[in-house]
């Protein structure tokens, strides 16, 4: 009741400002005004004439229509789009009958008949039509009044229109046509009643997407399974080389995917960076999908660019349930990506305890190298990580390959901090002073790894504290570049020379200025003062 009177009460006050108004005007306007003045005063009033038509006061407006603005088409015109705009039908209906022209539109040719057909408004839509609305009318965008009534979804509209013999095919300056509005809009009717006028199922829009793309993309699978019953290509790939089915996989839609695979989508098909659908279903852990893929022929050993195969993606992701998918079809457990890796030096790298077991019991290789020189079980050591430095070791790690290079599993675990691994290491029968490739000792991947308990151990088993790589670097350049004082001071403590200089003359100091240590180097030099 309260809001009954409160309409009532504002559209009261509305008519008696428009009848104020009217009187007003004519009471001001006396013949000698200025002619710029009464321009001003007609402006003002068909501007209330256009604001009342758009917020629907139709009982002003027929006042308004009373006085002779219904002579004035400008005005008229602009209050049938603003009420068009808003959708309101009273007003509509009232100025047309006033004698509005029906095919009124904006700036951008955008008309009163589109405006209604977006809203759905049939009633509406059949008027204007019936007063002689054009319904093959183009905007400058190249819309017409059936792409609007298909995006209002008025099924009954869109067949008004389409019997006025609106083209389906129409583009516009996109390339969207009506079909592939209704792809957007997930419309699987409208959809149905433009195939049936004649709607072109594959045409391309600018971008080379069509309506099943569309579709796709959006997750429509009803409107989906319409247009590939009515032949629409599942194998597309758009102009920047990426297919259909791929973009499928990213809606993480199963029954979509299922869709286009049953009509034959290619199942191997990769996108410029050699992604194909099980690499993206296996990195993002559908398991549903990966399963799905496996059936329908996915090759588990095909890679990408980066030469990452499915069971890299799933590994790096870890995602354990499709790893066990995918080794059940029994890929290559050892493929190396553009950078060596395995699948299993890829999990513990990742620290991934299970999906390393589970490659390992599977039958992958335990000393391969990748092409720095990282093992399994170097991996391992240098993640700090004691089962996985077991089970490595468990699988037949080797503790000293053959063909070393790169950093020595010795030196992955100083690095690594995990004084567990080293005492195992030493009781397996590595020495303190061994050296890797480059000459490093495991004393001085402590120190560069700021391991202070490791230094104190080693320098306790013996370790050279004098020892240099093959260029001449030393423990006391790593820790001074490093900054820790308190390993500094152990080195020092332990005959450590701050004046040994490297075959590029590089020394302690320099390391400590490098590293922006201050304190190091103030440290230094007192001691070797």
């Amino acid at each position: 009741m309260g809001d009954s009177s409160s309409v009532i009460k504002y559209s009261f006050v509305a008519v008696l400002a428009l009848v104020l108004g009217i009187v007003g005007f004519k009471l001001i306007v006396q013949p000698g005004e200025s002619a710029s003045y009464k321009k001003q005063q007609q402006q003002a009033r068909h501007a209330a004439f256009v604001d009342y038509a758009r917020q629907g006061y139709a009982n002003a407006l027929e006042m308004f229509l009373e006085t002779g603005v219904a002579q004035y088409a400008p005005a008229m015109d602009a209050a049938l789009l603003a009420a068009a705009e808003e959708n309101q039908a009273a007003t509509l209906r009232l100025l047309l009958n006033y004698g509005a022209n029906p095919n009124s539109n904006g700036p951008d040719g955008f008309s009163v008949l589109m405006h209604s057909a977006l809203r759905g408004n049939f009633e509406v839509a059949s008027l204007l039509l019936e007063k002689g609305a054009q319904p093959l009318h183009v905007d400058q965008e190249g819309r017409t009044p059936l792409m609007c009534a298909v995006a209002g979804g008025n099924r009954e509209l869109v067949s008004r229109i389409l019997e006025a013999s609106a083209d389906p095919n129409h583009a516009d300056k996109n390339g969207l046509t009506s079909l592939m509005w209704a792809a957007m809009a997930g419309r699987t009717e409208i959809a149905r009643q433009l195939l049936a006028a004649g709607a072109r199922v594959d045409t391309t829009e600018k971008n080379g997407y069509t309506a099943l793309w569309l579709a796709v993309s959006r997750g429509h699978r009803k409107l989906t399974g319409l247009l590939l019953e009515h032949g629409a290509n599942p194998a597309l790939i758009n102009r920047e080389g990426f297919p259909l089915i791929l973009d499928a996989i990213l809606s993480e839609d199963t029954d979509l995917v299922r869709l286009l695979l049953e009509h034959k989508a290619p199942v191997n098909a990769r996108d410029p960076r050699g992604q194909t659908p099980l690499i993206e279903a296996s990195f993002r852990g559908k398991n549903e999908l990966v399963q799905l893929l496996l059936k329908a022929g996915a090759n588990a050993n095909q890679a990408n660019q980066e030469g990452q195969t499915p069971l890299h993606a799933a590994t790096v992701a870890g995602h354990s349930a499709v790893i066990s998918t995918l080794l059940a079809s029994h890929p290559d457990l050892n493929v190396q990506d553009r950078h060596g890796r395995t699948p299993l030096i890829e999990s513990i790298l990742m620290k991934n305890r299970e999906i390393s077991g589970e490659l390992l019991a599977a039958g992958a290789s335990v000393n391969t190298m990748d092409h720095e020189g990282l093992t399994p079980l170097k991996a391992a050591a240098l993640r700090g990580d004691f089962s996985l430095v077991r089970l490595c070791l468990s699988h037949g790690g080797e503790l000293e390959p053959k063909k070393d290079r790169g950093i020595s599993v010795f030196n992955s675990a100083a690095f690594g901090g995990d004084l567990r691994i080293v005492f195992l290491f030493l009781e397996m029968g590595l020495e303190v002073n061994s050296t890797d490739q480059r000459g490093l000792t495991p004393l001085m991947a402590a120190a560069f790894g700021n391991r202070p308990d490791m230094v104190r151990l080693f320098l306790d088993r013996g370790a050279d504290v004098n020892a240099r790589s093959h260029n001449g670097w030393t423990a006391l350049m790593s820790a001074a570049y490093e900054g820790n004082q308190n390993i500094v001071r152990m080195l020092l403590d332990a005959g450590a020379d701050a004046s040994a200089t490297t075959q590029d003359g590089w020394n302690a100091f320099k390391s400590a200025d490098m590293g922006k240590h201050e304190a190091i180097r103030k440290f230094l030099e007192g001691k070797s003062g």
